[in-house]
């Protein structure tokens, strides 16, 4: 198992990003979350709209099952519904 970073927010998006979550575009100067997590010699990033990142959290809580491992634009935005 990896180590996480804690969740950063961002609250101006320098460049356009992918969100992890739903696949939506992150706009230039728009907030949105990111973390970081480690395992062995692998390392990823995530980066979540706001709405995004509160479905990730509510999910967690919710369903002790999930894990928050999951493939970019597996939700729809905001939502803890798969598309």
């Amino acid at each position: 198992m990896g180590t996480a970073t804690e969740a950063q927010h961002i609250q101006h998006a320098a460049k356009a990003h992918r969100c992890t979550w739903c696949s939506g575009v992150i706009k230039i100067g728009k907030p949105y979350w990111r973390w970081r997590w480690f395992d062995g010699f692998d390392a990823s990033t995530a980066k979540l709209h706001p709405e995004c990142n509160d479905a990730a959290d509510l999910l967690s809580t919710v369903e002790p099952w999930w894990d928050q491992t999951y493939t970019g634009g597996e939700f729809q935005r905001g939502s803890t519904e798969p598309v």
